[in-house]
């Protein structure tokens, strides 16, 4: 009679166990249904985010337009000081000689620079992009403050001048130190100031929904874990 007891239970409990069996499947299949309807959404919504990058075309144009302005000083310079400096002397010779010594440093790097404007490739990914803004944005702080140096530089020569047995030369070169550096400052400001605003507008938007979008990713795949 136990036997016959026994044997009920075994058949009921065999019974159960199939029966949640079913029911642990049916939970697995749903589980899979929802992850590929989860990765379907993510790649539709990935796909209808690509980013435009109308920042790296403007960065480049920046780039390209500020060189053009810094060759367009450095000519000026060169040309006027080479004739100046031929027809004129003492501070005003070494001031133009400066210029035009300066200057030719500044024209190959315009060139350099533009050449490099002028043949960059046409679009990057948002990744490099924010590197590029990085990378300008360090250079022309760096620059601003070496523009600062040359500032006070120029103000030292005049000072050490006031002492010197060539304080033609000393003045001459101090005055243009600082109208160069003066220049180049306004010039490496604005320069910021101008890929500034572009990656307001056309990039940091973009990377801000970017970083929001991973975030959530990494929330539904820890709510799938679950």
């Amino acid at each position: 009679m136990n036997h016959i007891y026994l044997s009920k239970i075994k058949s009921k409990l065999l019974v159960a166990s199939s029966e949640l069996n079913q029911i642990f499947n049916c939970i697995n299949n749903m589980k899979t249904i929802t992850i590929l309807f989860l990765l379907s959404a993510s790649l539709v919504f990935s796909q209808s985010q690509k980013y435009p990058d109308h920042f790296s075309n403007n960065h480049n144009n920046i780039n390209k337009n500020g060189m053009l302005v810094l060759g367009a000083w450095a000519s000026a310079n060169i040309i006027s000081g080479s004739i100046a400096m031929t027809n004129s002397g003492g501070e005003a010779k070494f001031f133009n000689q400066f210029n035009v010594l300066w200057n030719s440093v500044n024209l190959t790097i315009a060139a350099i620079g533009y050449f490099n404007s002028t043949n960059a490739p046409a679009q990057y990914s948002l990744q490099s992009d924010f590197y590029n803004y990085n990378s300008i944005s360090n250079i022309l702080l760096f620059n601003s403050g070496l523009d600062v140096a040359y500032i006070i530089s120029g103000f030292y020569l005049k000072e050490r001048a006031k002492n010197s047995d060539n304080k033609e030369l000393y003045t001459g070169y101090g005055n243009s130190l600082i109208v160069q550096g003066s220049f180049l400052l306004i010039f490496d400001l604005a320069l910021y100031y101008l890929h500034l605003n572009n990656a307001n507008v056309n990039l940091f938007p973009y990377f801000e929904s970017d970083l929001q979008t991973q975030t959530n990713s990494y929330g539904i795949s820890v709510q799938i874990r679950i």
